[in-house]
């Protein structure tokens, strides 16, 4: 997803668009690697009927990309490194450009849930 992801992004020149700052960037690539991080081979639809605690804690709703995009932060927010280099992987963005990038990894997640498409189309 990462690599599918960096090559249209290359091909369409979103890249070098000039609105997006190297930390959208930085989360963009991010988001599609942590996009499925912790999946377990069921879909939304089998976590609902089954009433799952994952589906009863994100109310049936994006269960899954809930599930992904919260497990992403939480890693997200883990120390790296030993000792003295220890440290997070965002630990040097202002906490105004964190929450940027946090939203923008959320939303990028959020967005893979094909059943949020499908009912758009039917509007």
């Amino acid at each position: 997803m990462c690599n599918a992801f960096w090559w249209l992004a290359s091909k369409t020149k979103l890249w070098q668009a000039s609105a997006m700052s190297d930390n959208a960037r930085a989360a963009s690539l991010i988001a599609a690697l942590g996009h499925d991080v912790g999946h377990f081979a069921r879909n939304n639809i089998f976590l609902v009927a089954s009433r799952n605690d994952l589906a009863v804690t994100y109310n049936d709703k994006s269960v899954l990309e809930c599930f992904h995009s919260s497990t992403l932060q939480r890693l997200l927010d883990e120390p790296y490194g030993e000792g003295a280099n220890c440290a997070q992987v965002f630990a040097n963005l202002s906490p105004g450009s964190w929450r940027r990038a946090r939203q923008l990894m959320i939303t990028l997640i959020l967005s893979t849930d094909t059943q949020q498409h499908r009912s758009e189309e039917r509007r």
